[in-house]
């Protein structure tokens, strides 16, 4: 058995506010911003990769392995106490932010604790 050691909760500055941004990169849709529970996070979306009314059972099958709920999200994380995806320091999110094309200037207010 492996132990997983998380980090601890990272919240920012003003735990009220939700803010959520979003860069569309064709069929992908990169979400991020704050949150009181999820604290900070990230997830990106593959509209390619979603539940489609018309798609045969085989194909809706798929989607869903990659994504329970068929949503086409296949990554996901989160600082907060709770969230979908994966917990991770803020360090963590702030790397996988830039790699994804979030701009420097929030990453700054996210490496120092406050609202993006």
């Amino acid at each position: 058995m492996i132990d997983v050691i998380l980090p601890p909760p990272s919240f920012p500055s003003s735990k009220e506010t939700m803010t959520r941004y979003t860069i569309e990169q064709g069929s992908v849709a990169i979400s991020y911003g704050t949150d009181h529970m999820t604290g900070y996070f990230l997830s990106v979306v593959d509209q390619r990769l979603m539940w489609e009314q018309n798609a045969s059972e085989a194909v809706n099958g798929i989607a869903k392995k990659v994504e329970p709920g068929g949503n086409g999200a296949y990554f996901d994380l989160h600082t907060g106490m709770g969230g979908f995806g994966i917990r991770v320091s803020k360090e963590v999110i702030v790397e996988f932010m830039r790699r994804y094309g979030v701009p420097e200037d929030e990453l700054k207010l996210v490496r120092a604790g406050r609202d993006i």
